[in-house]
């Protein structure tokens, strides 16, 4: 009889994902659109401000655009015309196309079947003595088997949760874009749900190589053992070994899934000090310009002088601010 617990188990766990899904994005689209309402309001008032006091060079090319990149933005934010639901769908789709449908949980039946199977043919033989060594070696087989299967339940479920939160934030991350300020936010949310799906994907990779090779394992196990080529208790220890290799490349796809994610966060970073360094340089350098631009030549060796000593003062400055932002971040990220 081939048992399908798991996959019932995936059913009942993506069924309750799925209504948590539904009923937070439906809450929470009514309280973005007041939202949204006062944000625009309150941008259109100070963009007229700037307008009136002379604070904008080109008005109606700046307002123009500014206010065309909010009704972008706020039309998948509230899902008009159906935007918001196209890109949700995108997501599932990656994350289904990754293996992160019920596809692991199948794979996962598929191996308990052939390990109890193992198990199975392991009691149909033993008699007497080898009793003990049996039961001692089906122990043996059902421990390997947990140890590859509870990590891999864990990382399983946590990617889905995972996806219904980044799908849950998705209306959220786009009003992050209205501003500068929070636009490293929806960077954020960007690179974790490129990390997710990465994970998916190796895990799904690993999860097939592993279920052929232990397909593989238990019919070659069995033609051994019945032929009295090989012990009951080194099938066990094989199986507890091919188990911890799993975790170990389970352990290994998570870190690089984190680390590829957190590329475009990096880069964004990176870019962010270099922006805010290069105008300070200019800004120094045209300054000390102005001040001795009609000294003697003297004097204007020592503007240049001073001015290259500005530059180069900005840049380090620039630069150690970029780096410790960049510590900060790596420290925020080995906390969280």
């Amino acid at each position: 009889m081939q048992s399908d617990f798991f996959f019932r188990l995936g059913n009942a766990t993506h069924a309750i994902l799925e209504v948590v899904r539904n009923a937070a994005l439906s809450e929470k689209m009514t309280q973005l659109a007041v939202l949204f309402s006062i944000t625009l309001v309150i941008t259109i008032m100070y963009k007229g401000y700037e307008i009136l006091f002379g604070r904008s060079q080109s008005p109606t090319k700046e307002v123009m655009w500014d206010l065309a990149a909010k009704a972008m933005i706020i039309t998948f934010a509230l899902n008009i015309g159906g935007w918001l639901t196209l890109v949700i769908n995108a997501m599932d789709g990656f994350h289904e196309w990754a293996g992160g449908s019920l596809s692991m949980y199948k794979q996962i039946d598929f191996i308990f079947n052939e390990v109890r199977n193992l198990a199975d043919s392991i009691w149909a033989k033993a008699s007497g003595f080898s009793i003990i060594v049996a039961a001692f070696s089906i122990a043996m087989i059902y421990t390997g088997f947990g140890i590859a299967v509870l990590p891999a339940l864990v990382v399983i479920n946590a990617t889905a949760f995972t996806q219904t939160i980044l799908v849950i934030a998705a209306p959220l991350m786009f009003y992050c874009l209205l501003y500068k300020s929070t636009k490293n936010v929806f960077t954020q949310w960007l690179a974790l749900l490129i990390s997710n799906t990465l994970l998916v994907l190796f895990m799904s990779l690993f999860f097939k190589v592993f279920a052929r090779e232990i397909y593989k394992f238990v019919d070659s196990a069995q033609n051994q053992y019945a032929s009295a080529n090989t012990d009951s208790f080194l099938i066990g220890v094989a199986m507890i070994f091919s188990s911890v290799l799993l975790v170990a490349m389970v352990f290994v796809a998570k870190v690089f899934a984190e680390k590829v994610g957190s590329v475009a966060l990096d880069s964004a970073m990176q870019s962010v000090f270099s922006r805010v360094s290069n105008p300070i340089s200019s800004v120094a350098g045209k300054t000390l310009g102005n001040l001795f631009g009609h000294a003697q030549k003297g004097g204007s060796k020592m503007a240049e002088g001073a001015y290259s000593a500005m530059k180069s003062g900005a840049s380090v400055a620039g630069a150690n601010a970029m780096s410790l932002g960049k510590s900060i971040l790596q420290r925020m990220r080995n906390e969280a």
